[in-house]
Protein backbone atom coordinates (compact mmCIF):
# COMPACT_ATOMS: atom_id res chain seq x y z
CA UNK A 1 0.00 0.00 0.00
CA UNK A 2 1.39 3.18 -0.98
CA UNK A 3 1.82 6.22 1.60
CA UNK A 4 -1.38 8.27 -0.27
CA UNK A 5 -3.54 5.23 -0.17
CA UNK A 6 -2.61 4.45 3.74
CA UNK A 7 -2.95 8.18 3.91
CA UNK A 8 -6.15 7.98 2.60
CA UNK A 9 -7.26 5.04 4.63
CA UNK A 10 -6.15 6.35 7.72
CA UNK A 11 -8.16 9.95 7.50
CA UNK A 12 -11.25 7.28 6.27
CA UNK A 13 -11.17 5.54 9.79
CA UNK A 14 -10.36 8.94 11.13
CA UNK A 15 -13.71 10.39 9.86
CA UNK A 16 -15.73 6.93 10.63
CA UNK A 17 -14.88 7.08 14.51
CA UNK A 18 -15.26 11.15 14.27
CA UNK A 19 -19.23 10.57 13.26
CA UNK A 20 -19.76 7.88 15.99
CA UNK A 21 -18.39 10.83 18.67
CA UNK A 22 -20.65 13.09 17.22
CA UNK A 23 -23.73 11.12 17.65
CA UNK A 24 -22.69 10.43 21.33
CA UNK A 25 -21.61 13.89 22.18
CA UNK A 26 -24.61 15.72 20.33
CA UNK A 27 -27.28 13.30 20.87
CA UNK A 28 -29.30 15.84 22.85
CA UNK A 29 -28.94 18.33 20.33
CA UNK A 30 -29.10 16.38 17.00
CA UNK A 31 -32.60 15.16 17.94
CA UNK A 32 -33.77 18.95 17.70
CA UNK A 33 -32.35 19.82 14.54
CA UNK A 34 -33.42 18.97 10.93
CA UNK A 35 -31.62 15.84 9.55
CA UNK A 36 -30.37 17.77 6.86
CA UNK A 37 -28.29 19.88 9.08
CA UNK A 38 -27.00 17.27 11.07
CA UNK A 39 -26.14 15.44 8.10
CA UNK A 40 -24.17 18.57 7.25
CA UNK A 41 -23.01 18.54 10.19
CA UNK A 42 -21.02 14.87 9.77
CA UNK A 43 -20.05 15.23 6.61
CA UNK A 44 -18.03 18.68 7.58
CA UNK A 45 -16.05 17.25 10.53
CA UNK A 46 -15.41 14.26 7.70
CA UNK A 47 -14.40 16.48 5.11
CA UNK A 48 -11.99 18.73 7.85
CA UNK A 49 -10.40 14.94 8.49
CA UNK A 50 -9.84 13.87 5.50
CA UNK A 51 -8.15 17.42 3.74
CA UNK A 52 -6.79 18.22 7.79
CA UNK A 53 -7.40 22.28 6.67
CA UNK A 54 -10.33 24.31 8.33
CA UNK A 55 -11.00 26.40 4.88
CA UNK A 56 -14.55 27.18 3.37
CA UNK A 57 -12.66 25.66 0.32
CA UNK A 58 -10.77 23.24 1.61
CA UNK A 59 -14.03 21.92 3.04
CA UNK A 60 -15.23 21.28 -0.44
CA UNK A 61 -12.84 20.10 -2.08
CA UNK A 62 -12.23 17.04 0.53
CA UNK A 63 -16.15 16.76 0.65
CA UNK A 64 -17.65 13.16 1.44
CA UNK A 65 -19.02 11.55 -1.82
CA UNK A 66 -18.45 14.24 -4.09
CA UNK A 67 -16.13 15.39 -6.96
CA UNK A 68 -16.76 18.71 -7.57
CA UNK A 69 -16.88 21.44 -5.23
CA UNK A 70 -20.06 23.65 -6.16
CA UNK A 71 -22.62 21.59 -4.68
CA UNK A 72 -20.86 21.69 -0.94
CA UNK A 73 -19.64 25.10 -1.26
CA UNK A 74 -23.26 26.00 -1.72
CA UNK A 75 -24.20 23.43 1.13
CA UNK A 76 -21.31 24.92 3.47
CA UNK A 77 -23.06 28.27 2.97
CA UNK A 78 -26.74 27.37 3.53
CA UNK A 79 -25.30 25.51 6.30
CA UNK A 80 -23.27 28.40 8.16
CA UNK A 81 -25.95 30.57 7.98
CA UNK A 82 -28.48 28.64 8.73
CA UNK A 83 -30.71 30.50 11.64
CA UNK A 84 -31.30 27.30 13.81
CA UNK A 85 -27.75 25.91 13.61
CA UNK A 86 -26.75 29.58 14.89
CA UNK A 87 -29.66 28.94 17.48
CA UNK A 88 -28.06 26.16 18.52
CA UNK A 89 -24.51 26.88 19.14
CA UNK A 90 -24.98 27.29 22.44
CA UNK A 91 -26.29 24.28 23.16
CA UNK A 92 -23.37 22.15 20.89
CA UNK A 93 -20.90 24.17 23.40
CA UNK A 94 -22.63 22.80 26.56
CA UNK A 95 -22.85 19.13 25.00
CA UNK A 96 -19.56 19.16 23.83
CA UNK A 97 -17.87 20.75 27.38
CA UNK A 98 -20.71 18.07 29.91
CA UNK A 99 -18.68 15.36 27.21
CA UNK A 100 -15.00 16.73 27.52
CA UNK A 101 -15.36 17.41 31.47
CA UNK A 102 -15.36 14.66 33.57
CA UNK A 103 -13.74 15.68 36.78
CA UNK A 104 -15.11 17.84 39.27
CA UNK A 105 -11.35 19.85 39.25
CA UNK A 106 -9.97 20.59 35.55
CA UNK A 107 -7.71 22.35 34.17
CA UNK A 108 -9.03 25.09 32.03
CA UNK A 109 -6.70 26.91 29.42
CA UNK A 110 -7.75 30.56 28.30
CA UNK A 111 -6.20 32.96 26.33
CA UNK A 112 -6.46 35.32 23.59
CA UNK A 113 -5.44 34.57 20.11
CA UNK A 114 -5.23 37.27 16.97
CA UNK A 115 -7.30 35.78 13.86
CA UNK A 116 -5.32 36.45 10.87
CA UNK A 117 -5.78 38.52 7.39
CA UNK A 118 -6.56 41.87 8.69
CA UNK A 119 -5.61 41.58 12.54
CA UNK A 120 -8.46 43.58 13.42
CA UNK A 121 -10.09 40.84 15.81
CA UNK A 122 -9.24 38.68 18.46
CA UNK A 123 -10.07 35.23 19.68
CA UNK A 124 -10.74 34.52 23.10
CA UNK A 125 -10.82 30.82 23.95
CA UNK A 126 -11.14 28.72 27.21
CA UNK A 127 -9.62 24.56 26.46
CA UNK A 128 -9.11 21.80 28.34
CA UNK A 129 -5.72 19.89 27.55
CA UNK A 130 -6.12 16.51 26.47
CA UNK A 131 -3.00 13.83 25.67
CA UNK A 132 -0.75 16.95 24.62
CA UNK A 133 -4.09 18.82 22.79
CA UNK A 134 -5.88 21.50 23.77
CA UNK A 135 -9.87 20.47 22.98
CA UNK A 136 -12.29 24.09 22.79
CA UNK A 137 -14.91 24.30 25.15
CA UNK A 138 -15.81 27.70 24.28
CA UNK A 139 -14.68 30.70 22.55
CA UNK A 140 -15.51 33.69 21.66
CA UNK A 141 -14.93 36.37 18.89
CA UNK A 142 -14.07 40.47 19.53
CA UNK A 143 -12.58 43.46 18.14
CA UNK A 144 -9.79 44.41 18.28
CA UNK A 145 -10.52 47.06 21.00
CA UNK A 146 -12.31 44.92 23.26
CA UNK A 147 -8.38 43.00 24.02
CA UNK A 148 -8.47 41.99 27.38
CA UNK A 149 -11.35 44.12 28.42
CA UNK A 150 -12.53 43.83 32.25
CA UNK A 151 -16.18 43.81 30.72
CA UNK A 152 -15.66 40.94 28.01
CA UNK A 153 -13.62 38.93 30.94
CA UNK A 154 -16.05 39.34 32.76
CA UNK A 155 -18.68 37.94 30.68
CA UNK A 156 -16.85 35.42 29.61
CA UNK A 157 -16.38 33.73 33.07
CA UNK A 158 -20.00 34.00 33.28
CA UNK A 159 -20.47 31.95 29.89
CA UNK A 160 -17.96 29.66 30.58
CA UNK A 161 -19.68 28.96 34.15
CA UNK A 162 -23.17 28.04 32.48
CA UNK A 163 -21.17 25.48 30.00
CA UNK A 164 -19.55 23.42 32.93
CA UNK A 165 -21.40 20.74 35.29
CA UNK A 166 -22.44 22.48 38.42
CA UNK A 167 -20.31 20.58 40.75
CA UNK A 168 -17.49 21.87 38.66
CA UNK A 169 -14.27 24.07 39.99
CA UNK A 170 -12.27 24.32 37.34
CA UNK A 171 -7.77 26.02 37.62
CA UNK A 172 -8.13 28.46 34.86
CA UNK A 173 -4.63 28.41 33.79
CA UNK A 174 -3.86 32.02 31.62
CA UNK A 175 -0.44 33.82 30.52
CA UNK A 176 0.60 37.28 31.46
CA UNK A 177 -1.83 39.49 29.41
CA UNK A 178 -4.19 38.64 32.38
CA UNK A 179 -3.86 40.45 35.65
CA UNK A 180 -5.35 40.91 38.85
CA UNK A 181 -8.78 41.80 37.98
CA UNK A 182 -8.88 38.53 36.17
CA UNK A 183 -7.68 36.39 39.35
CA UNK A 184 -10.42 38.13 41.46
CA UNK A 185 -13.26 37.57 38.73
CA UNK A 186 -12.03 33.88 38.92
CA UNK A 187 -12.72 34.07 42.81
CA UNK A 188 -15.45 35.21 42.82
CA UNK A 189 -16.64 32.21 40.92
CA UNK A 190 -15.28 30.07 43.13
CA UNK A 191 -12.66 28.54 41.02
CA UNK A 192 -8.87 28.76 41.50
CA UNK A 193 -6.42 30.32 39.39
CA UNK A 194 -2.51 30.03 37.73
CA UNK A 195 -1.24 32.90 36.03
CA UNK A 196 1.94 34.67 35.05
CA UNK A 197 3.79 37.50 36.51
CA UNK A 198 5.39 40.72 34.60
CA UNK A 199 5.56 43.86 33.13
CA UNK A 200 4.89 46.37 36.09
CA UNK A 201 2.92 44.17 38.80
CA UNK A 202 4.38 45.09 42.26
CA UNK A 203 4.87 41.97 44.77
CA UNK A 204 5.05 42.24 48.80
CA UNK A 205 6.23 39.35 50.40
CA UNK A 206 4.11 38.07 53.90
CA UNK A 207 7.22 39.05 56.18
CA UNK A 208 6.78 41.55 58.59
CA UNK A 209 7.54 45.06 57.28
CA UNK A 210 8.29 43.82 53.79
CA UNK A 211 8.60 46.16 51.09
CA UNK A 212 7.10 46.46 47.83
CA UNK A 213 9.01 45.48 44.91
CA UNK A 214 9.10 45.39 41.15
CA UNK A 215 8.36 41.51 39.45
CA UNK A 216 11.90 42.26 37.80
CA UNK A 217 13.50 42.24 41.22
CA UNK A 218 12.80 38.45 41.10
CA UNK A 219 14.99 37.44 38.16
CA UNK A 220 18.03 37.26 39.86
CA UNK A 221 19.23 33.95 40.81
CA UNK A 222 16.36 32.16 39.41
CA UNK A 223 16.43 28.45 38.54
CA UNK A 224 14.97 26.13 36.11
CA UNK A 225 13.51 24.09 38.78
CA UNK A 226 10.63 25.75 40.22
CA UNK A 227 10.98 27.38 43.93
CA UNK A 228 8.09 28.12 46.05
CA UNK A 229 8.43 32.27 47.19
CA UNK A 230 5.73 31.29 49.50
CA UNK A 231 2.32 33.36 50.56
CA UNK A 232 2.98 37.58 48.92
CA UNK A 233 0.31 39.98 47.53
CA UNK A 234 0.41 40.85 44.05
CA UNK A 235 -0.63 44.49 43.00
CA UNK A 236 0.08 47.86 44.84
CA UNK A 237 -3.33 48.94 44.40
CA UNK A 238 -5.76 46.78 45.33
CA UNK A 239 -3.46 43.41 46.89
CA UNK A 240 -4.46 39.94 45.87
CA UNK A 241 -2.82 36.83 47.38
CA UNK A 242 -1.64 34.59 45.74
CA UNK A 243 1.17 31.63 45.81
CA UNK A 244 4.06 32.46 43.91
CA UNK A 245 6.40 30.38 42.15
CA UNK A 246 9.97 31.14 40.53
CA UNK A 247 11.47 29.18 37.54
CA UNK A 248 13.35 29.80 34.90
CA UNK A 249 12.47 28.51 31.24
CA UNK A 250 14.95 25.74 30.30
CA UNK A 251 17.03 26.96 27.38
CA UNK A 252 15.76 24.49 24.42
CA UNK A 253 17.75 22.13 22.73
CA UNK A 254 19.32 22.72 19.41
CA UNK A 255 17.08 21.08 17.05
CA UNK A 256 19.35 18.14 14.70
CA UNK A 257 19.50 19.59 11.95
CA UNK A 258 20.92 22.97 13.10
CA UNK A 259 23.72 21.14 14.86
CA UNK A 260 24.60 19.32 11.83
CA UNK A 261 24.89 23.21 10.61
CA UNK A 262 26.40 24.53 13.09
CA UNK A 263 29.17 21.47 13.29
CA UNK A 264 29.73 22.25 9.06
CA UNK A 265 30.40 26.07 9.83
CA UNK A 266 32.77 24.89 12.49
CA UNK A 267 34.44 22.65 9.93
CA UNK A 268 34.52 25.34 8.15
CA UNK A 269 36.10 27.38 9.92
CA UNK A 270 38.74 25.57 11.14
CA UNK A 271 39.96 24.70 7.78
CA UNK A 272 39.70 28.18 6.77
CA UNK A 273 41.91 29.41 9.81
CA UNK A 274 44.48 26.90 8.86
CA UNK A 275 44.65 28.40 5.20
CA UNK A 276 45.15 31.97 6.23
CA UNK A 277 47.13 31.46 9.51
CA UNK A 278 49.07 27.93 9.08
CA UNK A 279 50.72 26.63 12.03
CA UNK A 280 48.13 28.09 14.16
CA UNK A 281 45.35 24.84 14.19
CA UNK A 282 46.29 24.44 17.78
CA UNK A 283 44.66 27.54 18.84
CA UNK A 284 40.63 25.58 17.68
CA UNK A 285 37.93 27.44 15.69
CA UNK A 286 38.22 30.56 14.56
CA UNK A 287 40.30 32.23 16.96
CA UNK A 288 43.08 32.30 14.54
CA UNK A 289 41.43 34.47 11.44
CA UNK A 290 41.58 37.72 10.68
CA UNK A 291 38.52 39.70 11.76
CA UNK A 292 37.52 40.43 7.79
CA UNK A 293 37.64 36.51 7.64
CA UNK A 294 36.41 35.46 11.15
CA UNK A 295 32.69 33.47 11.22
CA UNK A 296 30.83 34.34 14.08
CA UNK A 297 28.41 31.60 15.10
CA UNK A 298 25.99 32.13 17.47
CA UNK A 299 25.57 28.95 19.42
CA UNK A 300 24.13 30.22 22.67
CA UNK A 301 25.21 30.44 25.72
CA UNK A 302 24.30 30.01 29.89
CA UNK A 303 23.71 33.30 30.23
CA UNK A 304 20.26 34.25 32.29
CA UNK A 305 18.07 35.56 29.93
CA UNK A 306 15.53 37.98 31.74
CA UNK A 307 12.57 37.21 29.44
CA UNK A 308 13.15 33.91 30.35
CA UNK A 309 12.32 33.79 33.70
CA UNK A 310 8.25 33.23 34.82
CA UNK A 311 6.81 34.20 38.28
CA UNK A 312 4.06 31.85 38.35
CA UNK A 313 1.07 32.63 41.49
CA UNK A 314 -2.18 31.08 42.08
CA UNK A 315 -4.41 31.83 44.60
CA UNK A 316 -4.07 31.54 47.83
CA UNK A 317 -7.15 30.06 48.59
Amino acid sequence: MTDSALRIDQNAKAAMHAHAVLQKWLASVFSRLDQRNVQTTSKAVCACLNGQRLTLMALARHWPDSRQIAAPLKRLDRWLSNRSMQAHRWAIYRATAQSLVSRDRPVVIVDWSELPRDGQWQLLRASIPRQGRALTLYEEVHPQRDLNSRAVHDRFLQHLQALLPASCRPIVLTDAGFHTPWFRSVEALGWDWIGRLRGRVMIRSDRPHAAWRPVSAYYDNAAVKPESLGVCDITRSRPTSCYLVRTRRRPRATPPRVRRRLQLLRDWSHETKQTICPGSARAGGANGIRSSERVRLAVGGDRLDRRQVRLHARDAA
